[in-house]
C-alpha cells in the first residue's frame, strides 16, 4: 500500500513541476474498453441566385417638356406620355431598391454657356402588372429611393415626371440633362 501511495505522490509532483504545461483531452469517454471516441455533425449551405436585373429606358419615352416661353414653370405628369419611362426585369416577385437623383441639371445645348435649369419636384408611377397602365397608376412624390416588388413575370415599369421653372431672363436654347435610375435586389 505504501508503494501505491508513493507512486501517486510522484505523479502529482511531476504534474506540479510543469507550471507552463497544458494537458488537453478531447473526445467523449466511452465504456468501450476505456478508449476515447469522437463525433461529427454536418450542415448544408444553401443559396439561390436570382437572375441578373436589367434596366432599360422604354423606347421613345424621354421626359419631354416641349417648347415653353421664359418665365413659366413647365410640368410633365408621370401618368402622361411625355414622362420618362423605364422597364426593369428580374426574378419573379423579388424585392428591389430603385435609386435616382431628386433633381437633374439641364444644361444649354447651343454651346453659348447659358445658365442651367433644374428639373425638380419629381413624381413617379410604378406598375408591376403583366399589362402595365401608366395612365391609371398611383402617383407618388419621388424620394430618390423606393423599395418595390417585381411582378409575377419579373417585370416592373416606372414613369417619371417633374417640373422645370424657367426664369424670365432665361436665354432661348435647347436644354438637356440625364436622369439615371439604378435598381438592385434588396438583401433578405
Amino acid at each position: 500500500m505504501i508503494k501505491k501511495i508513493s507512486t501517486i505522490v510522484i505523479i502529482l509532483f511531476a504534474f506540479a513541476g510543469m507550471s507552463n504545461a497544458q494537458v488537453a483531452v478531447s473526445g467523449t469517454p466511452s465504456t468501450n474498453g476505456g478508449n476515447m471516441q469522437s463525433a461529427n455533425a454536418n450542415a448544408n449551405a444553401n443559396i439561390t441566385i436570382y437572375q441578373a436585373l436589367t434596366a432599360n429606358q422604354i423606347t421613345g419615352e424621354d421626359m419631354n417638356f416641349g417648347s415653353v416661353p421664359a418665365g413659366v414653370t413647365a410640368t410633365v405628369d408621370p401618368t402622361k406620355s411625355a414622362a420618362a419611362g423605364f422597364h426593369f426585369v428580374g426574378a419573379s416577385n423579388a424585392s428591389v431598391n430603385i435609386t435616382y437623383p431628386t433633381t437633374v441639371t439641364l444644361s444649354d445645348q447651343s454651346g453659348n454657356g447659358y445658365s442651367d435649369l433644374t428639373l425638380a419636384s419629381l413624381q413617379v408611377v410604378y406598375d408591376n402588372s403583366s399589362t402595365p397602365d401608366q395612365a391609371n397608376g398611383t402617383v407618388i412624390t419621388a424620394t430618390g429611393s423606393e423599395t418595390e416588388t417585381l411582378g409575377s413575370g419579373g417585370d416592373l415599369y416606372m414613369w417619371v415626371g417633374g417640373s422645370v421653372t424657367v426664369p424670365g431672363s432665361q436665354q432661348q436654347a435647347p436644354y438637356k440633362g440625364t436622369l439615371t435610375v439604378n435598381i438592385s435586389y434588396t438583401a433578405n
